[in-house]
């Protein structure tokens, strides 16, 4: 429905409704006033009737005919047009004379207006729908009854009841009422008509020109001029409209350079750009995007970008609600993506691309996200020369053990003196010799162990396992260093339903011994540890292990390379000079590929919490 015709028809529909309640108000006082008039007509002309003693003797013999003559006579002055009864009553509330001959000499003791005509002693009239104490009359309406006592030198007498008609009695002003009503009507339609054409001027013909210029608008033409001018509160609001035209068009010309500025910028970058909105799909894609993922701006965009590629961490195939722009929509916070993430993006080709990217969320001014971009680069160069040193890390590892073999057997001879007897600066040279042959040993044991993870030839053979039993064994195989530094070890054993977890029994034992053999070794003389096992609250079927000491701890700035390989904290290298910072590397690599989480809690001089996850048997 137009907006004109919202408005004019309740308008209309209210001044209706006005105009009928102050005519019927109106007609009402009308009719009460003439009623009220003639009731006070009769009532004066039968007091007057009375005073000139014309009813007086016939109340002393009421059945005489000279009397019942006279009440007649009576009667014909006063009734009206419109009456149907016209009745004297006695004061016992006999009926004495009645324009109906049937109801002359009845008696109604029960009735109740001539009853009140004679308690109150004063005249009234009441209007009714038909008489409630008599029998029914033929005629159909409304009727005006009118009681009048009889007052005879003092004395009620009787009452006099005049049943009229309405209709009959209003008849006079009958005409006076309609032409009132029929002039109202004539006012209000020339009412409406005034309001129809006042709409038309001052509100119809600006909603029109405000429709073309919200119209214009839409079809992004700006240059659409609004030609109204006035003073009152519509010019001033068309006018408000007009400015803000103006600004909406000098804005959007100032979105639309921006946006080509940051094409021009986004297409002129290295790195593959997508652009998505809140629902996953493509709005942008720049040309290195479309290179590397061999897809058409024209057949990426307002496509969800599952339908475009697929995410991989390794060979695992990531679910969408993973994905990293799935985690950025629903975090509102950026997220990178490394070379050791071990990311590939898979084209509906089958292309499978090795990436790192970066992620971060678009926000409104009210803080909602809108969207997310996510910036991203082909990692294949990169991935090959990690390939190439981790090849060369397990050639070189390799090709170190068979020296390294026969040096430890000959200085294991010379140490016991198989080639002859040692002084005792000789045995200290050798014993030196021999411990580092050790550690060199064990940095390439650990290097072989990171290179078979890493590509992909270690064999994870999962079992059930009793941690409470796997833990005490490596506790007591480490009892010698413990014994040495004098340190108390905690273990606070699991309830049984909790004992038992699903791992590769090798891996495991290698994560806790180091994790222990850390707390041992960065812990100083008589310190703590404490090693728990407990329900992890987040998941059903997984148990948290934890490893606590209250050693040097790891400093804040360093605690994000911990677990990079060869890193060693500035405090850790100078309690223990010789570590390798292979440990804590290699045991993420374990916990990562029976898919459990490995994270820490430390403080710098005040020790460090490890924890790993592992699957519930």
């Amino acid at each position: 429905m137009k907006l004109i015709y919202k408005i004019t028809i309740p308008v209309i529909a209210i001044l209706i409704f006005i105009i009928a309640i102050i005519g019927f108000f109106i007609r009402q006082q009308l009719k009460n006033s003439f009623i009220k008039e003639e009731f006070l007509r009769i009532n004066e002309t039968v007091n007057k009737k009375v005073k000139e003693k014309l009813l007086s003797e016939n109340f002393s013999n009421p059945e005489d005919l000279a009397s019942r003559e006279k009440f007649k006579i009576f009667s014909e002055d006063i009734k009206t047009p419109g009456t149907v009864r016209f009745s004297i009553w006695s004061a016992d509330k006999k009926i004495l004379f009645s324009s109906i001959k049937s109801l002359i000499g009845l008696n109604f003791p029960k009735h109740r207006d001539v009853s009140r005509a004679l308690e109150e002693k004063k005249s009234f009239f009441e209007e009714k729908k038909e008489d409630e104490n008599e029998p029914k009359e033929t005629e159909i309406g409304d009727f005006l009854d009118i009681y009048i006592p009889i007052n005879i030198n003092g004395q009620i007498m009787g009452v006099v009841e005049i049943h009229d008609v309405l209709d009959a009695v209003l008849n006079p002003i009958t005409t006076q009422i309609n032409n009132i009503i029929l002039a109202l009507g004539i006012g209000g339609a020339f009412i409406f008509i005034a309001i129809f054409i006042i709409f038309q001027i001052f509100i119809k013909n600006p909603i029109k020109i405000l429709e073309k210029g919200s119209e214009a608008i839409g079809k992004e033409n700006f240059d659409f001029k609004i030609a109204y001018k006035s003073n009152d509160e519509l010019g001033k609001f068309i006018g408000d409209f007009d400015n803000m035209r103006l600004k909406l068009k000098t804005s959007l010309l100032n979105i639309r350079n921006e946006y080509e500025r940051f094409k021009t910028l986004i297409s002129s970058m290295d790195d593959g750009v997508l652009l998505i909105d809140s629902s996953f799909k493509i709005a942008l894609i720049n040309q290195k995007g479309e290179k590397l993922l061999e897809i058409k701006t024209a057949d990426a965009v307002e496509k969800k970008i599952s339908d475009v590629f697929f995410v991989y961490q390794g060979s695992k195939k990531i679910e969408e609600e993973k994905r990293p722009a799935a985690i950025v929509l629903k975090t509102g916070k950026p997220m990178e993506i490394s070379l050791k993430d071990d990311y590939y993006f898979e084209t509906k080709a089958g292309k499978r691309l090795p990436v790192v990217l970066t992620a971060a969320p678009f926000k409104d001014e009210a803080g909602r996200i809108t969207g997310a971009i996510i910036v991203f680069r082909d990692n294949e160069e990169e991935k090959k020369i990690d390939e190439t040193k981790s090849s060369f890390i397990s050639v070189a590892s390799h090709q170190l053990r068979t020296p390294l073999t026969t040096m430890r057997w000959y200085t294991e001879m010379i140490e016991s003196e198989d080639a002859g007897p040692l002084n005792e600066d000789q045995k200290n040279f050798v014993g030196q010799i021999y411990a580092g042959i050790l550690k060199l040993n064990e940095t390439i044991n650990m290097l072989l162990s990171l290179a078979r993870i890493e590509g992909g030839r270690i064999k994870n053979e999962m079992t059930s396992l009793n941690l409470s039993d796997v833990t005490n064994n490596i506790v007591k195989n480490l009892s010698p260093l413990i014994k040495n530094k004098n340190h108390k070890v905690n273990f606070i054993e699991p309830p049984k339903e909790l004992a038992n977890a699903l791992a590769d029994l090798t891996m495991l034992e290698q994560v806790i011994t180091n994790l222990l053999s850390n707390a041992i070794n960065y812990t100083r003389t008589d310190g703590a540890i404490e090693i728990k096992i407990e329900k992890d609250p987040a998941t059903e079927n997984t148990l948290i292990y934890s490893v606590k000491d209250n050693g040097i701890g790891i400093p804040k700035e360093q605690q994000k390379n911990i677990f990079e390989k060869f890193f060693r904290a500035d405090n850790a290298v100078t309690e223990i000079p010789e570590g390798n910072g292979l440990g804590l590397a290699l045991i993420k690599k374990l916990v990562e590929l029976w898919e459990g989480k490995i994270w820490f809690e430390s403080e710098e001089g005040k020790g460090a919490t490890f924890y790993f996850t592992i699957s519930l048997a």
